[in-house]
């Protein structure tokens, strides 16, 4: 019998949609197993850093997605440094860590990546994946075409701010009204919401693509974890609703002045109308945007 190999779920939502409070409460159920980091990003990488060496990865100062390689290797090292017998007592996380830093990272390299133990669901939450090219995407369908995809959206004018500020937090723009103003028109340009979901539906049916909105972490988180667990046909744990209005790798507040509101609004109204017409769900306040 053919080995079943790769991710069941993946999760796409981009930055600032509520994509580490998902893995969180995936990773927290017992019939849930993800990776030991959040974001492989190998989709990404592959498309941006192809065939990349392991020596190359390490470099964090070449490039912003090389810093969580030298992290982990940091990490990592240390730890069994402190625990060496850890190498042999858990030899499947020890394999698992020197194939994520030191092996050619292809198809093959990912879909080892995934314990696909009976009666567990496994899968992944890489929050660059949303905005890939179509080619991409048609080259996911083509490598995991049963693989379910859960897409988290937030209405375009708070999430493009909230980036903004981590961009600014992380120092890769700078918090002048000049720069802010380049970043965001650049943003408006690239980041087209409608443009991203259709490529996705374009290659994966309704059944096997979950729509939630970042509104709901707010509104109703345990309907919205039930949806997410229902969709993965595992029972939601009632265990975890203490956590499940936690907010998770929350922003300081910073409010969006005027000045940068009218422009981001503008930006996306197009989109938004494009975006009501291909989901129905959409919320009120996203489409009261566009009057």
């Amino acid at each position: 019998m053919m080995k079943h190999l790769g991710p069941h779920f993946i999760g796409i939502g981009p930055e600032k949609t509520g994509t580490s409070w998902i893995h969180r409460n995936l990773e927290a159920h017992p019939r849930v197993i993800l990776p030991p980091l959040k974001e492989l990003r190998y989709f990404w990488e592959n498309a941006n850093f192809p065939r990349e060496k392991f020596w190359s990865r390490l470099n964090r100062k070449n490039s912003w997605h090389r810093k969580q390689y030298h992290d982990y290797f940091r990490n990592r090292f240390k730890h069994y440094l402190r625990n060496p017998m850890h190498c042999f007592s858990d030899r499947k996380r020890f394999a698992w860590d020197c194939r994520y830093l030191f092996s050619e990272h292809d198809d093959d390299w990912y879909l080892e990546c995934f314990d696909r133990s009976e009666g567990f669901v496994c899968g992944e939450i890489s929050p660059q994946y949303f905005f890939l090219s179509e080619d991409e995407v048609r080259h996911i369908h083509k490598l995991l075409p049963d693989t379910q995809i859960i897409l988290s959206l937030r209405n375009p004018t708070d999430w493009i701010w909230s980036f903004a500020r981590m961009k600014i937090k992380d120092n890769f723009i700078q918090s002048n009204d000049k720069a802010l103003c380049t970043y965001l028109d650049a943003a408006v340009s690239f980041y087209k919401f409608s443009r991203a979901l259709r490529y996705w539906k374009r290659y994966f049916p309704e059944e096997q693509l979950l729509v939630v909105f970042y509104d709901e972490l707010s509104e109703a988180p345990w309907q919205l974890y039930s949806r997410v667990c229902d969709f993965l046909r595992i029972e939601p744990e009632s265990a975890q609703i203490p956590q499940l209005s936690e907010r998770v790798n929350e922003g300081s507040y910073l409010k969006l002045p005027d000045k940068f509101r009218e422009k981001i609004e503008n930006g996306w109204r197009e989109d938004i109308e494009e975006l009501s017409s291909m989901l129905p769900s959409l919320p009120r306040s996203w489409k009261n945007m566009k009057e």
